[in-house]
């Protein structure tokens, strides 16, 4: 039949070979399958989109995903909308595994690649955000951060993530714990963002009482145990700056937080 002029008769035959290789699993057949009806059409969306979609069940990934850029780059806005959704369920699954197995170059490199195609992914922002935290890529995690943040600044998440990229410079700290200052006042009981001002105020805290700025130190440390009272930590830091204003009794009673080790345990009885 496919060697027969009928026209109609070969394309049934095409589709009938076609859903028999997919239904046994034989998905390189099925690909020379598609690649015979593409001689034919070669700019066939549909079939473009199945052989993306068989190269993806094979493992070929690379081709599964030009493939499917292939179709976007030709598609009108309105079907590029559509088909969209479709490539990110393809891409998501492909960089979370690699972020899995550590490797982090790969993800990262994808991760990128899906922000070519689709910039304003959330998905795709916070996972190369992640990857760049892991690889101590400060620089890229701040950058992305405040794309992130830029684009949805409605979402905590991304004030977050913002936060902790600012945090890793010593010169943004301040910054960073007065826009989660900002973020607590809104949501006071949003758990991850009050741990990430709790943990923020304990680094900012920690250079000014460095500076001997204890007055400020107290003033942020007290604003941060209004969210988590009974964080140890802070009321340790508390302590330390009610020393550096020689209040003693407050400093005594503040510092008992502290939960020294064994090997400090005898200088910090005696402090």
């Amino acid at each position: 039949i496919i060697n027969s002029g009928d026209e109609e008769a070969v394309l049934i035959a095409q589709n009938g070979l076609y859903n028999a290789y997919v239904l046994e699993k034989r998905y390189h057949d099925a690909i020379i399958m598609l690649d015979d009806m593409l001689l034919d059409n070669p700019g066939n969306a549909e079939l473009l989109l199945k052989k993306s979609d068989l190269y993806y069940k094979e493992g070929r990934y690379d081709y599964a995903l030009s493939i499917y850029e292939q179709v976007l780059g030709a598609a009108s806005q309105q079907d590029r909308d559509r088909l969209i959704a479709g490539y990110n369920e393809m891409i998501l699954p492909r960089v979370k595994q690699l972020r899995a197995d550590y490797r982090l170059t790969e993800a990262r490199d994808l991760s990128d690649r899906w922000l070519t195609i689709d910039q304003d992914n959330q998905d795709a922002l916070l996972y190369m955000i992640n990857i760049c935290f892991q690889m101590k890529d400060d620089a890229a995690m701040l950058r992305y951060a405040q794309i992130a943040e830029k684009r949805f600044g409605d979402d905590v998440s991304f004030k977050i993530k913002l936060a902790e990229a600012m945090n890793h410079n010593p010169e943004k700290r301040a910054e960073s714990w007065a826009m989660l200052h900002n973020q607590v006042q809104l949501n006071p009981f949003h758990e991850p963002l009050v741990n990430t001002f709790s943990f923020t105020t304990e680094e900012y805290a920690g250079e000014l009482l460095k500076a001997k700025d204890h007055a400020n130190a107290l003033g942020i440390i007290d604003t941060a145990l209004q969210y988590k009272e009974n964080n140890k930590a802070l009321k340790y830091m508390k302590g330390l700056a009610y020393e550096g204003l020689k209040n003693y009794d407050s400093a005594y009673y503040y510092q008992r937080f502290y939960e020294p080790t064994l090997l400090e345990f005898d200088d910090f009885k005696s402090h």
